[in-house]
Protein backbone atom coordinates (compact mmCIF):
# COMPACT_ATOMS: atom_id res chain seq x y z
CA UNK A 1 0.00 0.00 0.00
CA UNK A 2 1.37 3.68 -0.75
CA UNK A 3 2.01 6.09 2.03
CA UNK A 4 -0.60 7.99 1.84
CA UNK A 5 -1.31 11.63 3.48
CA UNK A 6 -4.86 11.07 3.70
CA UNK A 7 -5.56 11.23 8.23
CA UNK A 8 -9.12 12.43 7.79
CA UNK A 9 -11.80 10.01 6.38
CA UNK A 10 -15.47 12.00 5.69
CA UNK A 11 -18.45 10.00 5.36
CA UNK A 12 -22.29 10.73 4.06
CA UNK A 13 -24.65 8.42 5.70
CA UNK A 14 -27.84 8.43 3.46
CA UNK A 15 -27.03 6.89 0.10
CA UNK A 16 -23.86 5.57 0.80
CA UNK A 17 -23.79 4.08 4.30
CA UNK A 18 -27.59 4.19 4.74
CA UNK A 19 -30.10 3.56 2.01
CA UNK A 20 -34.24 3.03 2.05
CA UNK A 21 -35.01 -0.87 2.27
CA UNK A 22 -36.88 -1.43 -1.21
CA UNK A 23 -37.96 -4.45 -0.40
CA UNK A 24 -40.22 -3.30 2.69
CA UNK A 25 -41.41 -0.34 0.89
CA UNK A 26 -42.62 -2.24 -1.72
CA UNK A 27 -44.88 -4.17 1.24
CA UNK A 28 -46.30 -1.13 2.34
CA UNK A 29 -50.23 -0.31 1.23
CA UNK A 30 -50.56 1.77 -1.47
CA UNK A 31 -46.57 2.55 -1.31
CA UNK A 32 -47.59 4.90 1.55
CA UNK A 33 -43.67 4.97 1.88
CA UNK A 34 -42.92 5.43 -2.25
CA UNK A 35 -41.91 9.46 -1.51
CA UNK A 36 -39.14 8.40 0.36
CA UNK A 37 -36.81 6.14 -2.14
CA UNK A 38 -37.68 9.39 -4.04
CA UNK A 39 -36.44 11.96 -1.29
CA UNK A 40 -33.55 9.80 0.18
CA UNK A 41 -32.77 6.81 -2.69
CA UNK A 42 -32.15 9.13 -5.93
CA UNK A 43 -34.37 6.52 -7.40
CA UNK A 44 -38.40 5.38 -7.97
CA UNK A 45 -40.07 2.20 -6.77
CA UNK A 46 -39.67 -0.45 -9.59
CA UNK A 47 -42.35 -2.90 -8.16
CA UNK A 48 -45.35 0.28 -8.24
CA UNK A 49 -45.02 1.94 -11.34
CA UNK A 50 -48.51 3.54 -10.86
CA UNK A 51 -47.51 5.64 -8.20
CA UNK A 52 -44.45 7.51 -9.58
CA UNK A 53 -46.85 10.09 -10.51
CA UNK A 54 -48.10 10.00 -7.22
CA UNK A 55 -44.77 10.47 -6.02
CA UNK A 56 -44.25 13.28 -8.08
CA UNK A 57 -47.65 15.08 -6.95
CA UNK A 58 -46.37 14.93 -3.83
CA UNK A 59 -43.04 16.85 -4.38
CA UNK A 60 -45.41 19.23 -6.41
CA UNK A 61 -47.63 19.87 -3.76
CA UNK A 62 -44.58 20.75 -1.10
CA UNK A 63 -42.96 22.76 -3.53
CA UNK A 64 -46.06 25.04 -3.66
CA UNK A 65 -45.43 25.56 -0.27
CA UNK A 66 -42.01 27.51 -1.53
CA UNK A 67 -39.18 26.74 -4.33
CA UNK A 68 -35.82 27.75 -3.18
CA UNK A 69 -35.03 31.38 -4.23
CA UNK A 70 -33.15 31.98 -7.25
CA UNK A 71 -29.20 32.79 -7.12
CA UNK A 72 -29.15 31.10 -3.78
CA UNK A 73 -27.23 27.39 -3.73
CA UNK A 74 -29.20 24.94 -5.14
CA UNK A 75 -29.84 22.29 -3.12
CA UNK A 76 -31.19 19.12 -4.70
CA UNK A 77 -32.34 15.78 -3.65
CA UNK A 78 -30.28 12.77 -4.49
CA UNK A 79 -32.34 11.99 -7.74
CA UNK A 80 -30.70 15.37 -9.29
CA UNK A 81 -34.27 17.25 -8.68
CA UNK A 82 -34.48 21.07 -6.73
CA UNK A 83 -35.63 19.90 -3.04
CA UNK A 84 -38.59 22.04 -2.16
CA UNK A 85 -37.59 24.72 0.47
CA UNK A 86 -39.31 22.74 2.81
CA UNK A 87 -37.33 20.07 2.31
CA UNK A 88 -34.28 21.86 2.82
CA UNK A 89 -35.38 24.18 6.17
CA UNK A 90 -36.56 20.92 7.52
CA UNK A 91 -33.28 19.13 6.89
CA UNK A 92 -31.50 22.47 8.05
CA UNK A 93 -33.34 22.04 11.26
CA UNK A 94 -35.17 25.67 11.21
CA UNK A 95 -38.46 23.95 10.41
CA UNK A 96 -39.80 20.85 12.92
CA UNK A 97 -40.96 17.81 11.65
CA UNK A 98 -44.20 18.90 12.92
CA UNK A 99 -44.04 22.37 11.38
CA UNK A 100 -43.30 20.56 7.87
CA UNK A 101 -46.06 18.29 7.84
CA UNK A 102 -48.58 20.86 8.64
CA UNK A 103 -47.23 23.23 5.86
CA UNK A 104 -47.34 20.01 3.68
CA UNK A 105 -50.77 19.06 4.78
CA UNK A 106 -52.47 22.96 4.18
CA UNK A 107 -51.28 22.46 0.55
CA UNK A 108 -52.17 19.43 0.25
CA UNK A 109 -56.06 20.11 1.22
CA UNK A 110 -55.92 23.64 -0.61
CA UNK A 111 -54.31 21.88 -3.93
CA UNK A 112 -57.22 19.28 -3.86
CA UNK A 113 -59.69 21.99 -2.90
CA UNK A 114 -58.77 24.43 -5.88
CA UNK A 115 -57.83 22.17 -8.08
CA UNK A 116 -59.67 18.66 -8.04
CA UNK A 117 -58.56 17.64 -11.03
CA UNK A 118 -54.43 17.31 -9.97
CA UNK A 119 -55.18 14.11 -8.07
CA UNK A 120 -57.21 11.56 -8.93
CA UNK A 121 -59.91 10.71 -6.32
CA UNK A 122 -58.25 7.26 -6.42
CA UNK A 123 -54.59 8.56 -5.41
CA UNK A 124 -55.44 11.61 -2.89
CA UNK A 125 -55.25 9.36 0.21
CA UNK A 126 -51.56 7.77 -0.86
CA UNK A 127 -50.46 11.08 -1.75
CA UNK A 128 -51.54 12.38 2.03
CA UNK A 129 -49.98 8.94 3.25
CA UNK A 130 -46.58 10.00 1.67
CA UNK A 131 -46.07 12.91 3.39
CA UNK A 132 -47.25 11.79 6.64
CA UNK A 133 -44.73 9.26 5.54
CA UNK A 134 -41.61 11.87 4.42
CA UNK A 135 -41.98 13.80 7.83
CA UNK A 136 -42.66 10.61 9.92
CA UNK A 137 -38.66 10.02 11.79
CA UNK A 138 -40.73 6.42 12.48
CA UNK A 139 -41.32 5.33 9.11
CA UNK A 140 -38.19 6.28 8.36
CA UNK A 141 -36.03 4.86 10.38
CA UNK A 142 -37.99 1.41 9.79
CA UNK A 143 -37.29 1.62 6.15
CA UNK A 144 -33.52 2.24 6.71
CA UNK A 145 -31.21 -0.20 5.76
CA UNK A 146 -27.46 -0.57 5.77
CA UNK A 147 -25.08 -0.86 3.04
CA UNK A 148 -23.46 -3.89 3.59
CA UNK A 149 -20.52 -3.67 1.12
CA UNK A 150 -20.13 -0.20 2.39
CA UNK A 151 -20.24 -1.32 5.80
CA UNK A 152 -16.89 -3.54 5.28
CA UNK A 153 -15.20 -0.89 3.70
CA UNK A 154 -15.87 1.35 6.54
CA UNK A 155 -15.06 -1.19 8.83
CA UNK A 156 -11.67 -1.73 6.71
CA UNK A 157 -10.47 2.14 7.46
CA UNK A 158 -11.55 1.72 10.96
CA UNK A 159 -8.92 -0.63 11.28
CA UNK A 160 -5.90 1.87 10.96
CA UNK A 161 -5.73 3.92 13.81
CA UNK A 162 -3.96 6.69 11.66
CA UNK A 163 -7.09 7.86 10.55
CA UNK A 164 -9.89 10.00 12.40
CA UNK A 165 -13.30 9.10 11.03
CA UNK A 166 -16.23 11.45 10.51
CA UNK A 167 -19.40 12.10 9.51
CA UNK A 168 -21.14 14.81 7.62
CA UNK A 169 -24.65 14.48 6.55
CA UNK A 170 -28.05 16.22 5.88
CA UNK A 171 -30.48 14.99 8.64
CA UNK A 172 -32.74 15.98 10.25
CA UNK A 173 -32.52 15.87 13.91
CA UNK A 174 -35.35 13.28 15.02
CA UNK A 175 -34.61 11.14 12.57
CA UNK A 176 -30.95 10.69 13.02
CA UNK A 177 -31.60 10.61 16.63
CA UNK A 178 -33.56 7.21 15.89
CA UNK A 179 -31.26 6.30 13.58
CA UNK A 180 -28.23 6.05 15.80
CA UNK A 181 -29.64 4.36 18.43
CA UNK A 182 -31.53 1.50 15.91
CA UNK A 183 -29.64 -1.56 15.38
CA UNK A 184 -28.77 -1.08 12.08
CA UNK A 185 -27.26 2.72 13.19
CA UNK A 186 -25.27 0.78 15.82
CA UNK A 187 -23.60 -1.61 12.81
CA UNK A 188 -22.30 1.87 11.39
CA UNK A 189 -21.82 4.27 14.50
CA UNK A 190 -19.74 2.04 16.62
CA UNK A 191 -16.73 3.39 13.98
CA UNK A 192 -17.28 7.04 14.85
CA UNK A 193 -16.54 9.03 17.66
CA UNK A 194 -19.88 10.74 18.50
CA UNK A 195 -18.29 14.22 18.44
CA UNK A 196 -17.11 13.37 15.67
CA UNK A 197 -20.45 13.53 13.63
CA UNK A 198 -22.13 16.86 12.15
CA UNK A 199 -25.55 16.60 10.72
CA UNK A 200 -27.13 19.82 9.14
CA UNK A 201 -29.70 19.88 11.46
CA UNK A 202 -27.50 20.36 14.46
CA UNK A 203 -25.74 23.64 12.52
CA UNK A 204 -28.64 25.23 10.14
CA UNK A 205 -26.66 24.56 7.53
CA UNK A 206 -26.70 21.93 4.60
CA UNK A 207 -24.89 20.44 1.91
CA UNK A 208 -23.24 21.57 -0.74
CA UNK A 209 -23.61 24.96 0.68
CA UNK A 210 -20.10 26.66 1.38
CA UNK A 211 -20.63 27.41 4.74
CA UNK A 212 -21.21 24.23 6.20
CA UNK A 213 -17.92 23.08 4.70
CA UNK A 214 -15.95 25.78 6.23
CA UNK A 215 -17.57 25.44 9.53
CA UNK A 216 -16.79 21.51 9.43
CA UNK A 217 -12.87 22.51 8.34
CA UNK A 218 -12.78 24.59 10.93
CA UNK A 219 -14.95 23.12 13.86
CA UNK A 220 -12.86 20.32 13.82
CA UNK A 221 -9.50 22.39 12.95
CA UNK A 222 -8.43 19.82 10.21
CA UNK A 223 -6.51 20.15 7.10
CA UNK A 224 -8.44 19.73 3.38
CA UNK A 225 -5.64 18.31 1.87
CA UNK A 226 -4.82 15.29 4.64
CA UNK A 227 -9.02 14.65 4.33
CA UNK A 228 -11.19 12.77 1.71
CA UNK A 229 -14.65 13.05 1.60
CA UNK A 230 -16.87 10.44 0.17
CA UNK A 231 -21.24 11.37 -0.90
CA UNK A 232 -23.21 9.50 -2.78
CA UNK A 233 -24.08 13.34 -4.61
CA UNK A 234 -21.84 14.75 -7.20
CA UNK A 235 -23.02 18.84 -6.00
CA UNK A 236 -21.60 17.80 -2.84
CA UNK A 237 -18.18 16.50 -4.07
CA UNK A 238 -17.90 19.65 -6.24
CA UNK A 239 -18.61 21.72 -2.84
CA UNK A 240 -15.78 19.92 -0.84
CA UNK A 241 -13.40 19.96 -3.88
CA UNK A 242 -14.16 23.42 -3.80
CA UNK A 243 -12.79 23.32 -0.48
CA UNK A 244 -9.29 21.58 -0.92
CA UNK A 245 -11.40 18.53 0.19
CA UNK A 246 -9.82 15.07 -1.61
CA UNK A 247 -13.66 13.70 -2.85
CA UNK A 248 -14.81 10.74 -3.93
CA UNK A 249 -18.28 9.98 -5.63
CA UNK A 250 -20.37 6.85 -4.39
CA UNK A 251 -22.07 5.44 -7.32
CA UNK A 252 -24.86 2.98 -6.60
CA UNK A 253 -23.21 -0.63 -6.33
CA UNK A 254 -20.09 1.30 -6.79
CA UNK A 255 -18.12 -0.22 -3.51
CA UNK A 256 -15.45 -2.04 -5.39
CA UNK A 257 -14.67 1.29 -7.57
CA UNK A 258 -14.58 3.28 -4.44
CA UNK A 259 -12.63 0.51 -2.49
CA UNK A 260 -9.95 1.19 -6.18
CA UNK A 261 -10.00 4.95 -5.64
CA UNK A 262 -9.49 4.65 -1.84
CA UNK A 263 -6.29 2.26 -2.70
CA UNK A 264 -5.10 5.08 -5.53
CA UNK A 265 -4.66 7.58 -2.60
CA UNK A 266 -3.28 4.86 -0.30
CA UNK A 267 -5.95 4.83 2.30
CA UNK A 268 -6.45 1.13 2.13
Amino acid sequence: MAQSLITNIIWDLGGTLFTPDLKHVNQQPNSSYGLLTYVYGGYKQPNHANTIDTQIKAIEILNRLGKQQPGAELIRLPNGQPAPQVVVDWLAGTISNEEALKGALEHYYQTIKEDADFIPDGEKHIVKSMLYALFSPETLIECMQVVKPMAQLLAECAQNNNYTLYVLSNWDKPSFELLYKSFQGQNIFKYFKKENILISSMVGLIKPQKKIYEYFIEHYSIDPKQSVFIDNQVENIQAAQAHGIASLLFKPNGTQELREQLKALGVI
